[in-house]
């Protein structure tokens, strides 16, 4: 299923996608920021985002408080992110 947005936004959204066998977020949007360019934005849930950021910033032997402080970092300047755009809009 694919939603036009009004100009420049478009959005693919509610299908199961796969690139290989990396799964693609359920909802991916393409923005247009000059001739011959864009930004493919990925929309998904903070917890799967959480679940693929934190093992790629710090290894899983670390003690488990700075697991969880990482984790708290992580979704802090996620959701910082989220809001910023959001305000932008």
């Amino acid at each position: 299923m694919a939603v036009l947005y009004p100009p420049p936004t478009f959005e693919i959204a509610g299908m199961s996608m796969r690139s290989g066998f990396n799964s693609v977020p359920d909802r991916l949007s393409i923005q247009p920021t000059s001739a011959h360019k864009a930004n493919l934005i990925a929309t998904m849930d903070i917890e799967e985002y959480l679940r693929g950021v934190l093992p790629a910033e710090m290894p899983a032997s670390w003690p488990i408080e700075a697991l969880k402080a990482q984790a708290i970092a992580a979704r802090t300047f996620a959701l910082f992110r989220k809001t910023e755009r959001e305000r932008v809009r």
